[in-house]
């Protein structure tokens, strides 16, 4: 009906999806990449209601499979996982990782550089590019990232932004344009 609102906690969406697919005008159907990003969505709203033992279980399966990737692919920690006391009965639990991985630094990363980046990452993660923190504080801190930790994050920043906008109102979003296209006082809109 024209002019009708819907009501409950989807209203803020739009009423109508864009069909991603040649010939379907509707229902819309997502990308393979908005499919992805929708599937970590509902992962992250199921999640956030777990009680704290049962995140802690899936956050350290996770953790896990990382360290143990770090320690087998990346100099930096192949290199000290003797010295940390880590050896291939060694069993990862908040106990034994706060105990035997010390914190990096943010100047023993910036000194590091390629001995922090894995020698083999997962072709299944999709590309890696640089990323770079502002140096706002400081010297700027570049590392490396996946096309799944980009996926991730943009997974996130959805959810933030469903938490705290409303899409029937307008959003405006300061970016610095690696090609000055668009730089200030002028700006650019997309």
């Amino acid at each position: 009906m024209a002019g009708s609102r819907r009501k409950g906690p989807y209203s803020k969406f739009p009423a109508t999806a864009h069909a991603s697919l040649s010939g379907l005008a509707w229902p819309g159907l997502a990308t393979q990449h908005g499919s992805h990003l929708l599937t970590l969505l509902y992962q992250l709203e199921q999640s956030q209601w777990w009680s704290p033992e049962q995140l802690r279980l899936h956050q350290f399966s996770q953790l896990a499979q990382v360290v143990q990737h770090a320690l087998n692919t990346v100099p930096y920690y192949r290199k000290h996982r003797q010295a940390w006391g880590i050896d291939a009965n060694w069993k990862l639990t908040p106990e034994s990782f706060t105990a035997s991985v010390p914190i990096l630094t943010r100047a023993e990363v910036q000194e590091g550089g390629a001995e922090f980046h894995s020698n083999k990452v997962p072709e299944s993660h999709g590309k890696i590019g640089d990323t770079f923190t502002s140096g706002s504080t400081g010297r700027p801190l570049r590392t490396l990232k996946t096309g799944l930790a980009e996926m991730i994050w943009q997974a996130l920043t959805l959810r933030e932004i469903l938490w705290h906008r409303d899409f029937r109102l307008k959003l405006d979003i300061i970016t610095m344009d690696e090609d000055k296209q668009g730089a200030y006082p002028d700006g650019a809109q997309y």
